[in-house]
Formats: C-alpha cells, sequence, structure tokens
C-alpha cells in the first residue's frame, strides 16, 4: 500500500486513531490489520512512534493470553481477549460458562451476544437479557450501540416485531444520532410523514452511498412530504446526477413525469427499472396504475402487466412463504354460522376519500347478517379511531408481515375479505395472494384488475365494465346497480354559490384532479376551449402546486405554448378539506379530465352544485364521471368524444342563464339520486356479499 492508496481512506493520523479508538473496543484484530498496512508505508518518525506504540500494546495482550489459559482459563479477560481476536468459539464457550454462574454481568452478555453474530448463530437463547440492553450501563457507549443495533436487527427480521426493533434502534440512535445507518432506517420509516423532526436523519442518511440511490429517493420523499421546496431540489438534482441509471433514480423520473401527465413517459421509467430488476415491487404497483393514465395502452396490455405482477411478485412470494390454509376444518362451522364475517383491509382509513367511503357504508351495513373486521394498514389517527364504533374488531396491522397478516385473518375466520386499495400505496396484495379467507373480493382502491388470481371477484357495475369486458380481468365481476354511492349526505353546513361565481362576467372554468391527470391532450382541449370564451379563465388546484417546485413553472410554459397567457391561469393550493369544497363557489363549470376522469372529485363538483362535463370513454377509467352523472340523473352533460365535449363547454359557457340554473339545481338533484343513497348501496352490497357466500357454500368445489 503506498501513500496515495492509504489516502482514500484517509490520512495516517486518522488510520492511527481509527487503530487506537479500535483497541480500546476490544476490536484487536481489526486494529492490527490497518496497523499492519500502515508498515507498508513510509512513516513520520512521530507516526511511527504512535505505530509502534501501539502494536506493542497488541502484543502484550497476544501474550497476556497464554498467560491466562495457564492460570484463569475461564476467566471474563481471557473470554474478551480471544473475542478480540476474532477467536469466537474459544470466546463463546467462556461466555456460556461464565452466564450460569454471573447472569446479571451486561458485559458478559455483550460478549456471548457479539460472538453468536459472528459466527452467524441464532442469538434468541439471549433474549431474556435484551431488554437489560435499554436500561442497564456498564458498557461503553460504542458497545452499547452496536448490541443495541444487533438486537433491533434481530427482532425486525427473525421476530418480524418492528415495534421492538425500532425501540432498540432508537436506544442506538440516542447514542450515535451521527450514524448513516441508523438515520437511513428512520428516515425510511419515516418518510412520508410530515413531522419536520423526520429532515435531521436526511444529510446523514445519504451519506450511505454504497446503497446506491435509494437514501436519496427516501431523502426526496420526506423532502417532497414537508414541503421543503429547496431541499427536495438540491436533493432531486444531486440524485439524478450520481445515479443517472439507477431503478430507484428511474423511479423518481418516473413519479415526476406522472405527476406532471407524463404518463407514457412516466411508463418508459418504470419498464426500464423491471427490465433491470423484474422483482421491484414499486415498480410494478406503479406500472399497473399508471396504465389506466395511458391513451395508448391497450385493455389487453394492461392486463398483461398485471400478469407479469402475479408472475413475478406474487407466485414468488406464496412459493417462499408457504402458508396453505385449509378452510376444510372450518366447513361446519361455515354452514352453521349465521353471520358472515367479512374483513376490510386498506392502508386509506386515515383523511382519505376510501375512509369516507367505507365509514357511510358501514353506517347503514346490515350488522344481524354480518360482522364486520377491520384491518388497518395506516398510522393510527382519529378518522380510523371513529371505526371503531362500526366494527365488531378493529386492528393495526403495520407491524405484520403479509404472512403473519394472513394467519391472523384466517385465525379470525374471516368469511369474505375485502382489498380497499388495489395497487395504491401501502395495499397488502402479497396477503391476498397467500388467500387466507375462502372468498376474497377487490373493491374501491383502484380501476382495472389487480391481476391476483387469488382475488376472485372485482365490484363495478353494468356502465363502468361492459358486457364483453369482463375477459380484462383476471377477478370475476360483481355487478351492483351502482358503482358506488358518495357520502355527500354526511356533509353539513356548506356554503353553495348558487350564482355565477364573479360578477365581472368572466367564465371561470375550475379543475381540481390530481395533477397526473392534466396530460398534454387535456391541456390542448382547455386551451382550444379557452380561446373559443374569450376573457375566461381557469382555476387549477391540486397538491402537486405544494410539493413539485417545477410544476406550476412547467404548466404555465405549456399553456403559453398553446396560446393561453399566464393572466388567464389561477393557481390556489389544496390546504384543508373545507377550503377545498368553498374552492367551488369560485368557479361556473368543472372541467373533467380524461381518459382518466375525476371520481371523488366528480362527485365533491356536483355537490357544491357545479355543472361538469365529462367524456364517456372505453373503459373503466374514462366512464368514471359519466357513470356518476347517470345516476344523478345528468345524461345531457355526458360527451360522446373530444370535440363534444369541447362544443358542450363552451356553448354552456355562452349561456350564463344556463350556468346559473345548473348551479341552481344540479345540487338538489345529486342529493336525491343513486348517486349519493348511500342506504341504498350499502343493502345492495350486502346482499351481493351474501349471494356471493351463499353460492359458495353450495358449490360442490367449496372446499379444495
Amino acid at each position: 500500500m503506498n501513500k496515495t492508496e492509504l489516502d482514500t481512506q484517509g490520512t495516517v493520523s486518522q488510520c492511527l486513531t481509527l487503530a487506537e479508538n479500535l483497541i480500546d473496543d476490544n476490536e484487536l484484530n481489526l486494529a492490527l490489520v490497518i496497523l499492519r498496512n500502515l508498515e507498508k508505508i513510509s512513516l513520520h518518525s512521530i507516526e511511527s512512534n504512535h505505530h509502534n506504540s501501539l502494536v506493542l500494546t497488541i502484543l502484550e495482550k497476544y501474550k497476556r493470553i497464554n498467560e491466562l489459559e495457564k492460570t484463569a482459563p475461564l476467566s471474563k479477560e481471557l473470554a474478551f481477549l480471544y473475542l478480540g481476536f476474532e477467536k469466537y468459539y474459544e470466546a463463546i464457550r467462556i461466555f456460556e460458562n461464565l452466564l450460569k454462574t454471573s447472569d446479571d454481568d451486561l458485559l458478559v452478555v455483550y460478549g456471548q451476544l457479539k460472538c453468536l453474530i459472528k459466527l452467524e448463530l441464532d442469538i434468541s437463547c439471549l433474549k431474556n437479557y435484551f431488554n437489560d440492553f435499554l436500561v442497564k450501563t456498564g458498557l461503553s457507549p460504542n458497545q452499547l450501540e452496536w448490541a443495541c443495533k444487533a438486537i433491533g436487527t434481530f427482532h425486525l427480521k427473525s421476530t418480524k416485531d418492528d415495534s421492538l426493533g425500532i425501540k432498540f434502534y432508537e436506544k442506538a440512535f440516542e447514542l450515535n444520532p451521527s450514524c448513516p445507518e441508523l438515520n437511513l432506517f428512520f428516515l425510511r420509516v419515516h418518510c412520508k410523514s410530515i413531522n419536520p423532526d423526520i429532515e435531521k436523519y436526511i444529510a446523514p442518511a445519504i451519506t450511505n452511498t454504497h446503497l446506491g440511490s435509494l437514501p436519496y429517493f427516501l431523502a426526496i420523499c420526506a423532502a417532497r412530504n414537508l414541503g421543503n421546496k429547496k431541499l427536495y431540489q438540491q436533493l432531486t438534482e444531486e440524485l439524478v446526477k450520481k445515479f443517472p441509471d439507477d431503478e430507484w433514480s428511474y423511479f423518481h423520473q418516473s413519479q415526476k413525469k406522472h405527476e406532471s401527465g407524463m404518463t407514457d413517459e412516466c411508463l418508459a421509467f418504470l419498464n426500464q427499472i423491471l427490465e433491470k430488476n423484474p422483482h421491484n415491487l414499486a415498480a410494478h404497483d406503479n406500472r399497473i396504475m399508471n396504465s389506466h393514465y395511458s391513451s395508448t395502452m391497450s385493455q389487453e396490455e394492461i392486463l398483461a402487466i398485471a400478469n407479469e405482477y402475479h408472475k413475478n411478485i406474487i407466485q414468488p412470494f406464496v412459493k417462499t412463504a408457504g402458508g396453505n390454509f385449509e378452510f376444510s376444518k372450518y366447513q361446519d362451522e361455515y354452514k352453521e354460522k349465521k353471520t358472515i364475517r367479512i374483513g376490510f383491509v386498506s392502508g386509506d382509513f386515515k383523511q382519505h376519500p376510501v375512509f369516507f367511503w367505507v365509514s357511510s357504508l358501514l353506517k347503514y351495513f346490515p350488522k344481524e347478517k354480518f360482522e364486520v373486521h377491520c384491518y388497518v394498514n395506516n398510522e393510527e389517527n382519529p378518522f380510523a379511531e371513529s371505526l371503531v364504533s362500526l366494527c365488531n374488531s378493529f386492528t393495526y396491522i403495520t407491524q405484520l408481515t403479509d404472512t403473519q397478516l394472513a394467519e391472523k385473518i384466517f385465525n379470525d375466520r374471516i368469511h369474505v375479505l375485502i382489498d380497499l386499495s388495489g395497487h395504491t400505496d401501502l395495499n397488502r396484495l402479497k396477503t391476498f395472494g397467500l388467500k387466507p379467507a375462502p372468498i376474497q373480493i377487490t373493491w374501491l382502491g383502484q380501476v382495472g384488475t389487480t391481476g391476483v388470481k387469488e382475488i376472485d371477484y372485482l365490484i363495478a357495475d353494468k356502465f363502468l365494465i361492459r358486457k364483453g369486458e369482463e375477459r380484462f380481468y383476471t377477478e370475476k365481476i360483481c355487478y351492483l346497480s351502482s358503482g358506488g354511492a358518495y357520502p355527500a349526505n354526511d356533509y353539513e353546513n356548506l356554503y353553495v354559490n348558487r350564482s355565477l361565481a364573479r360578477n365581472d362576467g368572466k367564465i371561470i372554468f375550475g379543475s381540481f384532479n390530481n395533477s397526473n391527470k392534466i396530460n398534454a391532450t387535456v391541456m390542448e382541449t382547455w386551451s382550444e376551449i379557452l380561446k373559443s370564451v374569450p376573457e375566461s379563465h381557469i382555476l387549477i388546484s391540486n397538491y402537486s402546486l405544494m410539493t413539485e417546485p417545477e410544476y406550476k413553472i412547467e404548466l404555465i410554459k405549456s399553456f403559453k405554448k398553446l396560446g393561453i397567457d399566464e393572466s388567464r391561469l389561477e393557481f390556489e393550493l389544496p390546504e384543508t378539506k373545507v377550503s377545498h369544497l368553498l374552492r367551488f363557489s369560485k368557479i361556473d363549470i368543472a372541467l373533467d379530465s380524461f381518459p382518466f376522469n375525476g371520481g371523488t372529485t366528480t362527485h365533491e363538483t356536483l355537490m357544491m352544485s357545479v355543472p361538469l362535463i365529462a367524456i364517456e370513454g372505453d373503459r373503466w377509467a374514462s366512464r368514471m364521471s359519466a357513470d356518476i352523472l347517470m345516476s344523478a340523473n345528468l345524461p345531457e352533460l355526458i360527451a360522446k368524444d373530444r370535440q363534444d365535449y369541447i362544443n358542450k363547454i363552451v356553448n354552456l359557457a355562452r349561456s350564463p342563464k344556463q350556468i346559473i340554473y345548473y348551479k341552481e339545481t344540479i345540487r338538489e338533484k345529486y342529493l336525491n339520486s343513486p348517486a349519493t343513497d348511500m342506504e341504498s348501496f350499502s343493502n345492495d352490497f350486502a346482499e351481493k356479499i351474501k349471494n356471493i357466500w351463499d353460492q359458495y357454500l353450495t358449490s360442490k368445489n367449496q372446499i379444495e
């Protein structure tokens, strides 16, 4: 090793200091390796004296081994000398003996723990001592940090108890808050939090360069959720510059394209990831979700990528996890049980449309026929807690692995298990792949098939999925009378503007859909509308205005290229639910997106008595708004194609009296339609579940 080679690892002085610290921590063999490497270069006299002194210290310790082997062969001192020189088998025999006579010596437990881990042996034999590392003293800070990380890792990997693992990692972090490894761990755990304290993890975490771009990806997610635009921009630039061809760099770039409505470019990045790594779960989930935003992908292609997900994610997981759940032993109980045990699994039991839909559904659910069990895959929050009174059981499942969750569901003897996530964030589709319930259904979480062949049914209506389109789904279609009733009647004391948005005669269009639905074709269409209605403006509000620093700038540029001046564009941040609903009073006509329509936003638009024109497309994603308008008895607001969409909007914009008519009548028509009749929908939903369960019980092939 020459001086240049050494400098890449640190200066001679740093190496000597490191060796000295290692000796203090009883890492004698490792210290000796460093000192021997230093012998290969020329040292200054002071460095040489320091080096020789450290080598002498190690030699003295080695000589001490010979003395102790004769005079104290079972001593703690000898055990630690063996440990320091990596003679783990010799050390472990002494530690085992010492534990029999002095089981309250934490230093001895530490020695035994280190030997077991170095030898890659099971450490569960020491589990009775684990908590001592949290409360007792007697170790150096470095020793205690190492032990807590080791025990934390054991809990996370072996016992799958995240809460215990986190507890030990927190203790280690308390001892060494600058540790890159620990900061990365906590960044991973909390990257979706909006707590500003998580920013402290970012700088140390991204120094884990050996992990490629993953630390940067997690840091970017955190910065985005915190709304720190400057940090977000800085990290984004560093990620793409340092790791241009890394899969997590591709993943981040795919998200940027997605949020900008550039679906095909987004899918291109996701395809590149899956070419590199066919088992990247996040890429599979995002590709399936994004495929429904594409105007170029056919339904056959969407089904194909859903099947790839099953092949590359579900099948390998099931093969590894095992878990062959036998329902035959419950057969007699199934027949005798008068009530049906139904389980809902979701990561959206929080301030999210899924929560509002399900909570309203459960209010009207026939409790005499069903037991309701909710499995909550998100953090505790007041919205989720409000479901407790509507359920027979309510369980937070974030700490459970997919296999553990499947075992719990099976032991809870759930008859019908319902996925409410699809491929959205925080889904537990792997659990459904293990088939822990006799009947499995997906509803509400996403449009289109999940590709999970172990899910038996998908809930929809005949407007969304037409005759002959069942072939694009791996699930059987369970048809309800409507795609879903929105709990609009649960909202009280809303301010509804029954007149034009402004007194100056300018017509204000509005779009409050997610940014990923505003693609190039949509912007071109809206630009044509704005040109056809002079002096009209458009008000845009979505979360990308808060989280993506460049989004607003790019949107303004895109509209300018299409001939729309910035002065005609208005932007507002989403902020609270109340402010979001009040924003509808500022617009005259809502502009729906395509090929992926509004869902909840369309319901909210009608609830706030604002007219909305929607195109009836050729698949589920592009029929959602039309489905809602049909249920609300507003078929005249449905356009057959893009040109019809433009014509209907322009004609309505040129008729202020017609706009006012709609503003005076839409809300009441909507609230008194099947689109909001949650009681009827809930009863229909329950009846269909009962029919499916009855069919299962009477089927000759009910038990495999």
